[in-house]
């Protein structure tokens, strides 16, 4: 077994910011753990719980955790979370500081808009 390749994601993240429809359960917090060999697609559901909003419309809400099923072997996966899963263990003969720039270049260079952010957002305590 390779080394394990772990990707997270919210479902309605992605979907925006890869202007793709919404696929699979919302909200929800997906984890894959891959190798070369093969993935598991662990999934979180949650619900929103609305705290506040601001004058200028901004909503602050709070997850709250719905019971999760069982882990997926062989998961299906949204196909950019499928393409960063392929090019983790794609050789590319390139010797780069940034593995993950490289992969946004990569599906950028497919069919996937990818915006970066500093960090992860809007999970709240998760």
């Amino acid at each position: 077994m390779g080394t394990p390749v772990l990707l997270a994601w919210e479902t309605h993240d992605v979907a925006t910011a890869c202007n793709l429809p919404v696929v699979g359960p919302a909200p929800c917090l997906n984890i894959v753990a891959a190798t070369r060999e093969g993935h598991v697609l662990h999934q979180f559901l949650y619900t929103e719980q609305l705290l506040a909003r601001s004058p200028e419309g901004w909503a602050s809400v709070a997850p709250d955790g719905r019971p999760a099923p069982a882990p997926q072997p062989g998961g299906e996966l949204v196909p950019p979370i499928q393409s960063a899963v392929d090019f983790s263990f794609t050789p590319i003969g390139l010797d780069h500081p940034d593995a993950f720039g490289v992969t946004v270049i990569l599906m950028e260079k497919g069919v996937f808009k990818v915006e970066r952010c500093g960090g992860v957002r809007g999970l709240g305590g998760w």
